[in-house]
């Protein structure tokens, strides 16, 4: 399976939506690590690559790296795995509760929205909604009502999450999925860690539309 934007350029769009995501380094190969990170300790890094849908397994993320010695490293490691590919370094953001959200071209309905619990369990539960797109405020607010684990972002043993920012990541994405849904056959944003204050995407993955399309 092949990507169609690498994570730090469809994390770039993102960004430029008013969607949050980590603070960033992209070291394309040849680059010097710079001796300092515009943000703090711990940090990720990982391969940023269209050839890669599942760098856990590919041995292409490392996480809670602690110190400009343990980047160092971890940065050597991964480009000696993945010589051509170019890195991403990302502060390691705070916790929330892991929601994702995805976008997909059903057959029947045409272009649609998912909302559900994500993160690693996203597969195991598979407690997600959909909806044809567009969606407005209210749709969203619906869907999250519809989860089985909706206590998750309702305050749950208190774990608090901003419906408001999910709500708000869900219709951005989803404007501008449409605006693009010609090109666009899958776009997954997973996890979102929803907290208290914002949402911030983790991670996500953009895959091209291949088949031709007579949709608007």
């Amino acid at each position: 399976m092949k990507l169609s934007m690498a994570e730090h350029e469809l994390k770039a769009i993102l960004a430029n939506l008013g969607i949050k995501v980590p603070p960033s380094l992209v070291l394309y190969p040849g680059d010097p690590l710079p001796p300092s990170l515009p943000f703090g300790y711990p940090v990720v890094a990982k391969v940023s690559s269209t050839s890669l849908f599942h760098k856990t397994e590919a041995g292409a993320l490392r996480l809670n790296v602690a110190d400009p010695v343990e980047l160092a490293q971890a940065i050597q490691d991964l480009r000696a795995l993945f010589p051509n590919e170019p890195l991403l370094v990302e502060a390691m953001e705070r916790p929330g509760v892991e929601a994702i959200v995805g976008f997909f071209h059903d057959p029947t309905f045409g272009l649609c929205v998912m909302v559900g619990v994500g993160g690693i369990y996203a597969e195991l539960y598979q407690d997600v909604v959909f909806r044809r797109l567009p969606v407005t405020a209210g749709d969203v607010e619906a869907m999250l009502n519809e989860l089985r684990g909706r206590a998750l972002f309702e305050g749950f043993r208190g774990m608090r999450a901003s419906r408001q920012a999910l709500v708000e990541v869900v219709l951005k994405a989803s404007r501008w999925v449409q605006e693009n849904a010609r090109s666009i056959g899958q776009m997954d944003l997973n996890p979102v860690f929803v907290r208290e204050e914002d949402a911030v995407v983790i991670d996500a993955k953009l895959l091209a539309r291949e088949e031709p399309t007579t949709e608007k």
